[in-house]
């Protein structure tokens, strides 16, 4: 093993796109970075009426698992993905039993090969155990409902940066999108929008407070009259 191996991974990102890449090859539709009820899910991956959660990590620990495990109830398929270096330990094999025990399968990622500095192997997926098939989770479509189509590029699993499509960055977008064509009534916006607030009047009171401080990029508010506008900076 080189020595730039010794150092691999250096972060939870490079461990994660080769899951991401082998996910997509096996036509999985993958999501990244997902906000839902049970957390935020390093990877989402979606096949017809499957659905299958990965968390990732530099090492196998029982906070890894804990994690995992609290997914159960959301997919019917739940993993974790670290690193191939990590295997010799014995606490590393105690976990992989506790993760088979738990129906949770055991992504392997082995290091990249580099010859000087030149990668000549990208690091890659390795034969690994998928876990049980939880044909009972409970709230599949709850974390199906939440799934976006930014969850796909707007940020890298394994991110440390806080970078992730929430739910209220798609209500952003919607309100953005409602008044590209001009200024509208923020009622009838908030009434027509699917936003994530529990209510339109929660909503309203919201969205006032973080369009006037400039928390919706693109979007500020006019007075007309009675009439609060929300319209498209100039």
């Amino acid at each position: 093993m080189t020595p730039a191996q010794r150092k691999w991974p250096t972060a939870e990102t490079e461990v994660a796109r080769p899951v991401v890449a082998h996910l997509e090859s096996q036509r999985w539709d993958v999501y990244q970075e997902v906000e839902g009820h049970g957390g935020r899910a390093d990877i989402v991956a979606v096949l017809g009426s499957l659905v299958w959660v990965v968390e990732v990590k530099r090492t196998l620990s029982l906070s890894l698992l804990a994690q995992a495990t609290a997914w159960r109830p959301w997919a019917h398929y739940v993993s974790i993905a670290v690193p191939q270096g990590t295997r010799a330990n014995d606490g590393h094999r105690f976990g992989e039993r506790l993760a088979e025990e738990r129906g949770i399968g055991v992504i392997v990622v082995a290091a990249p090969v580099t010859l000087g500095r030149k990668e000549i192997r990208p690091a890659v997926v390795v034969p690994h155990v998928m876990g049980k098939l939880n044909r009972r989770a409970s709230c599949v479509q709850e974390l199906r409902n939440v799934l976006r189509p930014e969850h796909k590029t707007f940020a890298e699993a394994g991110g440390d940066t806080g970078r992730y499509w929430s739910p209220f960055r798609q209500t952003c977008k919607l309100v953005g999108e409602a008044v590209k064509s001009g200024a509208r009534p923020l009622r009838d916006v908030i009434s027509e929008i699917d936003h994530h607030y529990a209510s339109d009047a929660g909503a309203r009171a919201c969205l006032t407070k973080w369009i006037d401080a400039g928390k919706i990029p693109g979007v500020t508010l006019r007075r007309d009259g009675r009439r609060l506008l929300v319209e498209v900076v100039p």
